[in-house]
């Protein structure tokens, strides 16, 4: 629709803004219609207050931080790839989506394997336990082994 009326840069700019509100408003419509009544009302205070937000920040620290490191990267090889041909740039943008594919690969391994374990220990199952650290070895060996034969 970009090329077709001739929207250039502005209308790649503004089709992304749209999508964003349109996903931002579909995930609020879902949480009205899908979550129990009870849970609905909250305290917009309780949950903005510094001890709680406190709290998440010391539980996600390490997330945290593998984001400002995949950020920097980011930053970092699209300023120096652009100062490259067209199809340096073209390439890059090839590389960014392998890079992304397999981030979010490996954090979809890193949050399963952090619930189950979390079940594992919480319930005292150390069979269920090594079990979950087990298969997690294994996916971290073979993945990356598929990924790089792809």
């Amino acid at each position: 629709m970009v090329w077709c009326f001739h929207f250039d840069i502005q209308g790649v700019a503004f089709a992304t803004l749209g999508a964003q509100v349109i996903c931002m408003l579909l995930g609020v419509w879902f949480i009205g219609r899908y979550l129990p009544q009870s849970q609905q009302k909250t305290d917009l205070k309780s949950i903005l207050s510094w001890q709680s937000l406190k709290g998440v920040i010391l539980v996600n620290t390490n997330l945290m931080i593998r984001t400002i490191c995949l950020l920097v990267v980011t930053n970092h090889f699209i300023s120096i790839g652009s100062s490259f041909s067209t199809n340096v740039l073209a390439a890059n943008a090839v590389l960014f989506q392998i890079h992304y594919l397999m981030a979010y690969l490996f954090d979809g391994f890193a949050n399963e394997s952090s619930v189950f374990n979390g079940k594992a220990k919480g319930t005292k199952n150390m069979v269920l336990y090594n079990q979950i650290l087990r298969c997690s070895l294994q996916a971290c060996v073979i993945c990356p082994v598929l990924l790089i034969a792809i």
